[in-house]
């Protein structure tokens, strides 16, 4: 998700951070699994939809966004595709789904970005 995804799929825009979605309810796993990676303290989102924190790895900074079955990016999601990175495949948002989160945020700007990079591919 974000801007990693972005560029990923062609977008012209530079990622300041790797963007990982995952299901609330995986947060205890999530947070076991990569208990040895320093991590910000988790703060609940205003809007109610989520918990998110910073980790890092290494010199990588990555968003952990632990979103509640309500949230945005839940509710507005096709089927993940497949991209692949290093014959690596990466499960990503398409972008119309990412455009579509966008706007119920009210992020218009990343989600014109899209909606130009859609009209013109």
């Amino acid at each position: 998700m974000g801007k990693t995804n972005l560029a990923l799929q062609g977008i012209s825009i530079e990622p300041t951070r790797l963007g990982i979605l995952i299901h609330d309810n995986d947060l205890r796993q999530f947070l076991e699994i990569f208990a040895d990676f320093k991590k910000s303290d988790i703060v609940e989102l205003p809007n109610g939809e989520a918990k998110e924190f910073i980790m890092s790895i290494g010199s990588i900074n990555i968003l952990v966004c632990a979103e509640y079955a309500h949230g945005i990016f839940w509710q507005v999601m096709a089927k993940p595709i497949l991209f692949p990175v290093d014959n690596i495949p990466i499960p990503c948002f398409s972008l119309e789904s990412e455009k579509r989160a966008y706007i119920k945020l009210g992020m218009m700007n990343k989600a014109n970005l899209i909606g130009g990079f859609l009209g013109s591919s």
